[in-house]
C-alpha cells in the first residue's frame, strides 16, 4: 500500500483545453471539476459519464473520471477505466497522468508488480515525465527494493528538482547506506517544504542522521562510534563523503558539550550545512556529488546557509527559530528567489 502522493494533479492545463471545446461540454466539465474539488466524487463522475455519452472521443472527461474514481477509493474501477483510456487515447497530451492514476490504483489494490509494469510502460513512452519515475520509485520502495527505488528518485529529481517528495523519498532510500547523501536530500526537501506535517518528520530524520554516530552517556561522557568504512582513507567509490561524515560526527559531538548548550537548533544546523558547503567535488563522481553538492556549495558561497537552516527548522516549533523567521522575512524572500533561479546541474555520464 502507498500514500496517494503526486497523483492528484493540477487541473489548470485542462481549462486551457476547455477553452477550445464546445461551450456546453466545457461548462459541464467545469461543473464536474467543481464537484470533485468539493469532495462530491459521485456527482462529478455522473457529469463525466454524461459528457462521454455525448462525445465518446472527449479525452478530458475520461481522465477526470479516472481521477475521481481514484480519489473516491474505487480503485478497481479506476484501473479498468485507465486501461481503456491508454488504449483509446495513446497519443493524448495528458496520457502520462492516466498512467499515474492507473499504477496508483493497482498499488491500492495491492498489486505492486502490476503497478510497476504500468509505470514502466508509461516511462518507455514518456521518459521525460517525472511523476511516472517517482510513482514507480514509491512502489519499489514499498517492496523494499531500495536500489531500484533510489535510481527512479534520482531520475525524478533530475527531471523536476522542485518536486519535494522525490527528495524525501531519496533520503529514505539512502539513510542507511550514505548518510551525507541522505542529509543533503532531506535538507533540500525541508527547503522546498518547510512547514507541513511531513516537514516535522523530516526534521526528526535529519536530527537522527546528524547524531547517529554520537551518544551522550551522562553529563561528562560522550561516545562516538566510528565504523571501519568511515576511517577508510583510500575509498574510491562514487559519492564518497566519509571525510565529511567524520567531520559532521565530531561537530555533532561538540553540540552535546557545555559550550553549545545555549546555541539554538538552527545555528547548530547552519554549522553542519557549512561543512557540506565546502565539500570538494572536483575529483569525485556520482549522482549526489554532481547534483546536490553544487547546490550547497553555491548556497555557502552566497552566505545563505543561516537562512536555509532557520527555514529547515520552521516546523520544529522552536521559539528562537520562529522569532528569527518573523524578524527576517526579507532574507527568506531573497533566499527563495535564489532557489527559484538556481541552475540545477545534471549528472555526468
Amino acid at each position: 500500500m502507498r500514500p496517494l502522493i503526486a497523483v492528484l494533479l493540477s487541473i489548470c492545463p485542462f481549462f486551457t483545453s476547455l477553452a477550445q471545446t464546445d461551450d456546453a461540454i466545457a461548462s459541464s466539465m467545469k461543473a464536474g471539476i467543481a464537484l470533485h474539488d468539493k469532495g462530491d466524487y459521485e456527482g462529478a463522475i455522473k457529469i463525466y459519464d454524461s459528457i462521454i455519452k455525448k462525445d465518446p472521443h472527449f479525452f478530458l472527461a475520461y481522465y477526470e473520471k479516472s481521477l475521481s474514481l481514484l480519489t473516491a477509493g474505487k480503485y478497481q474501477d479506476c484501473a479498468d477505466l485507465s486501461g481503456e483510456i491508454v488504449k483509446q487515447f495513446p497519443e493524448a497530451k495528458e496520457i502520462p497522468k492516466v498512467y499515474s492514476n492507473y499504477g496508483t490504483a493497482l498499488d491500492y489494490l495491492q498489486k505492486p508488480e502490476e503497478a510497476i509494469k504500468i509505470y514502466s510502460e508509461g516511462i518507455k513512452k514518456f521518459p521525460g515525465n517525472y511523476l511516472l519515475w517517482f510513482n514507480r520509485g514509491v512502489t519499489e520502495y514499498s517492496l523494499k527494493d531500495l536500489e531500484k527505488a533510489a535510481e527512479d528518485f534520482k531520475k525524478s529529481v533530475s527531471l523536476n528538482p522542485m518536486h519535494a517528495s522525490s527528495h524525501i523519498y531519496l533520503a529514505y532510500c539512502m539513510q542507511n547506506t550514505n548518510k551525507v547523501a541522505s542529509i543533503m536530500c532531506v535538507s533540500t526537501f525541508l527547503i522546498l517544504e518547510p512547514t507541513t506535517k511531513r516537514s516535522e518528520n523530516a526534521v526528526k530524520l535529519l536530527s537522527s542522521l546528524l547524531g547517529r554516530n554520537v551518544e551522550k552517556k551522562d553529563e561528562k561522557n560522550i561516545t562516538i562510534s566510528l565504523s571501519p568504512d568511515l576511517l577508510d582513507t583510500k575509498s574510491k567509490k562514487e559519492d564518497d563523503f566519509h571525510i565529511t561524515e567524520l567531520t559532521l560526527t565530531f561537530g555533532s559531538a561538540l553540540d552535546l558539550g557545555e559550550s553549545k548548550k545555549d546555541v539554538n537548533i538552527a545555528e547548530k544546523m547552519k554549522e553542519k550545512l557549512d561543512i557540506i558547503g565546502v565539500i570538494d567535488e572536483s575529483k569525485k563522481k556520482g549522482f549526489f556529488t554532481t547534483f546536490y553538492v553544487p547546490f550547497f556549495k553555491e548556497m555557502h558561497r552566497d552566505s545563505l546557509m543561516r537562512t536555509a537552516a532557520y527555514i529547515m527548522n520552521a516546523s520544529a516549533d522552536n521559539k528562537d527559530v520562529n522569532n528569527w523567521l518573523e524578524q527576517n522575512k526579507s532574507h527568506v524572500e531573497e533566499f527563495y528567489k535564489w532557489v527559484d533561479n538556481y541552475a540545477w546541474r545534471k549528472e555526468e555520464k
